[in-house]
C-alpha cells in the first residue's frame, strides 16, 4: 500500500466515524477532512466502501 493510499483510508475511516457518530452534514465533514471538493470525497468514499456517504448517513 502506498503512503497516499494509507492516508486516504485513514481520512475515509474518520469520515465514517463522523457520519455515524455526529449530526454533521456531509459538506461539513468534507471540509473538516480537507477534501478538495464534495464530489472528490464522494467518489473516493464510494470506491472504497461501495456506498455513498449519504447512503451510510441514512442507515445510521
Amino acid at each position: 500500500m502506498r503512503f497516499s493510499d494509507y492516508l486516504l483510508s485513514r481520512r475515509l475511516n474518520k469520515a465514517v466515524a463522523l457520519i455515524q457518530n455526529t449530526d454533521w452534514n456531509i459538506s461539513f465533514i468534507v471540509s473538516e477532512l480537507n477534501f478538495s471538493t464534495p464530489s472528490a470525497f464522494t467518489r473516493a468514499f464510494k470506491q472504497y466502501y461501495k456506498i455513498t456517504p449519504s447512503e451510510l448517513q441514512s442507515r445510521s
